[in-house]
């Protein structure tokens, strides 16, 4: 079996989508198998998931996301910006928005042009109690956490994504082993810890441990930024820079929505031969 496919990255993450909705992997009784297969660095093509986009129709374009691991998933909005830029670019869609079909019903992708793409993240709450955030001065979102009798505030926020935010970094400790540290004494052990460096009111740069690991770019930037502002380090659109790249974020607190504008890019276009075993 040949398929055809583009790799596409956002941030860290890359993901080979197979644009053709006739590809006979789409209809594999062992879809998950192949997908391992394909996603297996140095063993196939290597990659964090697999796009697989379907028909396009009146209410827009079915789509469907397997993690490294084969598993189907919902799409985290990195590959829901790559499958858009894709039918882009494919001349699939030429509006303004870019309508999907996907496994908990619908999502949409604005496009601002051919590489910035706006998606909405949905509304940021805390970790612990779900509770919406208001960034008035009365509420303080921090709360202490001790690491080898020493005492660090972070901000435990969700948005797409649970995540313990450190601001600013601490810088004395070497961020790995830190991280290692985090993980075993903090009480919020189910959340990603993030740290972000304030740079000035409109850019923040953020770092999340183990690299390994798959997340959601876009909305670590979004919890940088919803952070950075809670705790008085940023306002208005928030430029997150992560590793190479980089997002622009808005919050908009009155109706506590956050969206993030990125640039997925193509990597290259290729093809792989399945053999069955």
């Amino acid at each position: 079996m040949e398929l055809s496919f583009y790799k596409v990255k956002i941030f860290r993450n890359d993901f080979l989508l197979i644009g053709d909705p006739s590809a006979e992997v789409a209809r594999h009784e062992n879809i998950a198998h192949i997908v391992k297969r394909l996603c297996r660095r140095r063993i196939g093509v290597g990659a964090t998931g697999v796009i697989l986009v379907g028909e396009t129709g009146p209410e827009g374009t079915s789509l469907r996301f397997y993690g490294s691991d084969g598993s189907s998933m919902i799409p985290s909005a990195d590959a829901l910006l790559c499958a858009a830029r894709y039918l882009f670019d494919s001349g699939r869609s030429d509006g303004h928005v870019v309508p999907f079909l996907i496994r908990s019903g619908a999502a949409s992708v604005g496009v601002l042009d051919s590489n910035q793409l706006r998606v909405d993240l949905g509304r940021p709450h805390q970790v612990d109690s779900g509770a919406p955030l208001d960034p008035s001065p009365t509420h303080d979102f921090s709360v202490p956490v001790l690491v080898e009798e020493r005492t660090y505030y972070v901000t435990p926020i969700t948005c797409g994504t649970a995540c313990q935010v450190f601001l600013p970094v601490p810088v004395h400790h070497g961020l790995k082993a830190f991280d290692r540290k985090v993980k075993s004494e903090s009480p919020f052990a189910d959340a990603l810890p993030l740290y972000v460096r304030p740079f000035n009111p409109e850019e923040q740069r953020v770092f999340a441990w183990p690299v390994n690991e798959p997340v959601d770019c876009c909305a670590l930037a979004a919890c940088g930024a919803v952070s950075s502002i809670l705790n008085g380090y940023a306002d208005g659109i928030v430029l997150v820079r992560y590793g190479a790249d980089s997002a622009f974020v808005d919050w908009n607190i009155r109706a506590n929505r956050v969206t993030a504008t990125a640039s997925p890019r193509y990597v290259f276009a290729g093809e792989y031969h399945y053999e069955e075993n």
